[in-house]
């Protein structure tokens, strides 16, 4: 896919704004919000576990100069995913002692479809922002209905942003979305389907 030089920056500014931790956030910051949860604590959470924790190892590759921010190299992946699975487990934990089991099953959910994205790159490189943007949909449709059927739009923008940087094939985008898809709904029904959470 060839963009033209304006495409190609707006492509960048999707995939920062869409990015999974972003996206995270911003999804557990509207969960409180509609719940009327005003519990600061539970919005600084949502932020430290699910949106900062989880790119901190990545943020100091970058200032190292390991890695590129989006750790383009599928060989460098695995090492970076291991602390946003902790993070997430450990944000999953703290929502359930404040009393969120909403946020929690969200957290439990980011860990289960991470870890499934960490064992997928062993073989493929994976997309980690597809994944990042049709997992969390799908926590939101199965939650709140499918009046939020239309954030699925969000997996395509930032399905054809990353095609035009050249950050993945067709197939790496279709792979991350299904992954995180089928984990998401996995996850969901175990956790909040039969009432564990």
């Amino acid at each position: 896919m060839k963009c033209s030089n304006g495409l190609e920056v707006f492509s960048k500014i999707v995939s920062y704004v869409l990015s999974a931790p972003v996206y995270a956030t911003l999804l557990a910051w509207y969960m409180l919000w509609v719940r009327s949860r005003l519990n600061m604590l539970e919005w600084l959470s949502a932020f430290v576990f699910l949106g900062a924790a989880p790119i901190l190892a990545v943020l100091l590759g970058v200032a190292r100069g390991k890695v590129d921010v989006f750790v383009s190299k599928r060989s460098a992946r695995p090492f970076y995913f291991i602390p946003a699975v902790a993070s997430y487990v450990i944000g999953g934990w703290v929502f359930t002692v404040l009393g969120d089991r909403l946020l929690a099953a969200f957290a439990f959910t980011y860990a289960t479809v991470t870890i499934s994205i960490l064992a997928a790159t062993f073989v493929e490189k994976v997309s980690v922002h597809a994944a990042g943007v049709a997992g969390p949909t799908t926590f939101m449709v199965l939650t709140f209905g499918v009046s939020y059927l239309a954030l699925y739009a969000l997996v395509l923008t930032v399905g054809l942003a990353r095609l035009c940087l050249k950050a993945h094939t067709v197939r790496e985008l279709i792979l991350g979305t299904l992954i995180a898809v089928i984990i998401t709904a996995l996850t969901w029904f175990t956790l909040i389907g039969t009432g564990t959470y």
